[in-house]
């Protein structure tokens, strides 16, 4: 009798035990399946191109840490696949800010690829080991500003730098967010322009005469143009020579 019951506890302490594995392993799967699917939420909503004053964006500063929260809580302490992911989510966003659904002439989608920028090393990695990716985005800059040059010839023709980095207009704006654009276009490209200066070699001294063709083309505005590219007067003009010599218009400058 007592063999009896001695047995049934053994089994029934065997059971218990048995239910507590299996729980675990069920909880860890529950949680590995919510984990997932916070990242690929969290990650969607990202990388969806906005619009300003759209109520439904969610703030892309809070996006981003929680990004990083989950990239660490996905890779487990593995270090490698914790890379991996970060290395794959910057390729994502460089796939991103280059396409033309991402609308430039929209502020908070600058601030959200500055944000990246100064946020997500491997971003900036990124586009430090390939100056094509980071010229091509600040194509897509120099369109937006040329867009708004159109739209508000005055205060992007008069916009003057300030020494804390904000911009003095002369005129009042048609539209009373462009001057905030104007801001954020103006940083967003200085940004870029510095990632070409910290690399040597020919490659980049052609992509940053590319690059200050292009924005001195878009604003028409040369004392901005030696603010942003860090030249001084004599510098500009001869810059803007470079242009014409290597076919690019500079607009005022005939």
């Amino acid at each position: 009798m007592k063999t009896s019951k001695l047995g049934l506890k053994l089994l029934t302490i065997a059971a218990l035990a048995s239910a507590a594995v299996v729980a675990y392993f069920v909880w860890q799967w529950q949680k590995r399946v919510s984990i997932e699917t916070r990242y690929a939420n969290t990650l969607a909503q990202l990388l969806r191109p906005r619009k300003d004053g759209d109520p439904n964006s969610a703030d892309h500063v809070s996006l981003l840490r929680e990004l990083n929260e989950l990239i660490g809580l996905k890779s487990d302490g593995n270090s490698a696949l914790r890379q991996k992911l970060r290395v794959e989510v910057s390729q994502n966003f460089t796939e991103l800010f280059r396409s033309h659904s991402f609308d430039f002439n929209q502020g908070s989608n600058v601030e959200l690829e500055t944000t990246v920028l100064v946020n997500f090393p491997e971003y900036a990695e990124h586009l430090s080991a390939s100056p094509q990716d980071n010229v091509w985005i600040m194509y897509q800059y120099s369109l937006a500003l040329r867009n708004l040059d159109k739209k508000e010839p005055t205060i992007v023709h008069s916009a003057i730098p300030q020494d804390d980095g904000s911009l003095k207009y002369k005129g009042n704006p048609n539209d009373e967010k462009s001057p905030a654009l104007m801001q954020k276009l103006n940083k967003g490209y200085g940004l870029h322009v510095e990632f070409l200066r910290k690399f040597p070699g020919e490659l980049n001294k052609k992509y940053l005469l590319t690059s200050f063709c292009w924005y001195r083309d878009a604003i028409d505005n040369p004392l901005l143009a030696g603010h942003v590219f860090n030249y001084d007067e004599t510098q500009v003009r001869a810059e803007e020579l470079r242009c014409k010599d290597a076919g690019q218009s500079v607009q005022g400058s005939n």
